[in-house]
């Protein structure tokens, strides 16, 4: 009898550890998880108005709303499925926007690293160039040229997870979107 009951303490005492073991190891998974979890990087667009030799500019940015740091990978401008040089995306901007005068492209080398909360410019228009009437199908036409200009950004967090952005430059501008949807709704 006594044997019996030495086998079934001895036995519980294994089950109980084995079960020690299995929460010690989820808990170091969950904690780890959430580690990777609180300093992923988010990238967005974000817009902000700036005076520039006397015209409103609306600069596009890349915001990082993370909780860590973006590192990027690679950068891309395109349109209609071709890849756009700096130079061919300033032609794109110049025959697709009315009023035009003068924008800035900026760029965004490999490697750069997007800290939490920081934003990075991207392309500055004037305010000029989307004040002209719609009224016209060539100018609604030239605006959604223009605003299907699509961003890919690959990025990484430093745990080495690989995310990708790629946005059209519509969801930058919902304004401008709103009034040639209005439009089309007339």
């Amino acid at each position: 009898m006594t044997g019996s009951l030495e086998a079934w303490v001895s036995l519980s005492a294994v089950i109980i550890a084995l079960c020690a073991f299995l929460v010690s190891a989820w808990q170091g998974y969950l904690f780890r998880l959430h580690n990777k979890l609180s300093v992923r990087p988010l990238l967005d667009f974000d817009i902000r108005q700036e005076m520039l030799q006397g015209d409103m500019m609306s600069v596009v940015t890349i915001k990082n709303d993370g909780l860590g740091p973006a590192i990027i990978d690679n950068f891309s401008v395109s349109h209609k499925n071709q890849q756009l040089t700096a130079n061919s995306l300033y032609q794109l901007v110049k025959e697709n926007l009315s009023n035009y005068r003068f924008s800035r492209f900026f760029d965004l080398p490999i490697g750069t690293i997007i800290r939490p909360g920081e934003s990075m410019d991207l392309l500055g228009i004037p305010e000029s160039a989307f004040s002209s009437s719609f009224d016209e199908e060539k100018t609604q036409q030239s605006y959604r040229n223009f605003l299907s200009i699509k961003i890919e950004v690959n990025y990484h967090s430093i745990y080495i997870e690989k995310q990708l952005f790629n946005k059209a430059l519509m969801s930058a501008f919902p304004g401008v979107v709103k009034s040639l949807q209005t439009i089309e709704q007339d």
